[in-house]
């Protein structure tokens, strides 16, 4: 495959990765996700990448750590339910 071919590809999983990982979250994307999104098998994201975290680490998204806050709020209001109750009627 010629050089600029591949700096396009490259490009390309980079900017499907990025909208995949702002929509869903880190955990949620799938490497699927992201070959679908980019038009490709799977397989071949890892002729760029190592893996899901080496290609969120090149991405270097300013605002990781808040790309769904509301997953944050939930698992906040979780918490204080299941401390709420822990408090209220002990541990059995």
């Amino acid at each position: 495959m010629p050089r600029k071919r591949q700096k396009d590809l490259r490009n390309t999983i980079l900017s499907c990765a990025e909208k995949c990982f702002r929509e869903k979250g880190y955990a949620e994307t799938t490497m699927r996700d992201i070959s679908n999104a980019a038009g490709i098998s799977p397989g071949a994201i890892y002729n760029y990448f190592r893996g899901k975290k080496d290609l969120f680490e090149t991405l270097d998204i300013p605002e990781a750590e808040s790309l769904h806050p509301q997953f944050d709020s939930k698992k906040n209001r979780v918490l204080q339910t299941a401390l709420f109750l822990f408090g209220e009627k002990g541990y059995n």
